[in-house]
């Protein structure tokens, strides 16, 4: 059974087994019998094509995967599914549809933009680590600050729309380029960039 490209509630779960042993075919064997989408990519297979073939070349040498699509209120079966075959390394791909661009944008005409983006990664980080703590999954000290202190970063945001002044497109147009591109930010990025991304007092001061 294939992994396709379904809605959005649904979730893509990794399931890694050290090669050699019957676990990965234990966990493929009862997840197909329960009816879940699940991909299995063997360690003799190193092409890693077929549906999920994205995630096969994570694999280390001689580690099988499988590859799970599954809504999340059937996430806690599929996990057990898998532990339940040996002790496999297990990881999530929620994929989020409010995911920032990857492209960096320094132009006035993208703020607005910018600032709902990031509340919907935020607001997509936080189900997720919660998630994850469902599912008796580890969670890091980064992630718990995340969760404990996720008010505060949306105050942060929102104090940043909040202090936009209401002509601040046509402020913020006297200094940027023909394109939009505001002077100051590519000052900031061509700083960052020759300070190896360690930005401090001292080198902006000899600059």
């Amino acid at each position: 059974m294939g992994i396709g490209h379904g809605s959005a509630k649904k979730r893509v779960v990794l399931g890694f087994f050290g090669g050699g042993q019957d676990y990965a075919e234990q966990a493929w064997q009862a997840l197909r019998d329960s009816g879940t989408r699940v991909h299995r990519f063997r360690s003799d297979d190193r092409n890693g094509t077929g549906p999920g073939s994205f995630y096969s070349a994570l694999r280390l040498p001689d580690e099988e995967l499988l590859v799970v699509e599954a809504e999340a209120a059937r996430l806690p079966g599929v996990v057990q599914t898998l532990r339940s075959a040996g002790e496999p390394g297990i990881f999530f791909d929620s994929k989020p549809s409010g995911s920032v661009d990857s492209e960096f944008k320094c132009n006035w005409r993208y703020i607005p933009e910018r600032l709902a983006e990031y509340e919907g990664v935020l607001k997509a980080t936080r189900d997720d680590l919660i998630e994850a703590t469902r599912l008796d999954h580890t969670i890091t000290e980064s992630g718990k600050w995340v969760l404990d202190n996720t008010h505060l970063l949306r105050a942060s945001l929102a104090d940043v729309r909040r202090s936009l002044p209401g002509g601040f497109r046509k402020a913020l147009s006297r200094f940027s380029s023909a394109d939009g591109n505001l002077l100051v930010c590519e000052l900031a990025r061509r700083t960052v960039q020759a300070s190896n991304n360690a930005v401090t007092e001292q080198n902006l001061i000899g600059r």
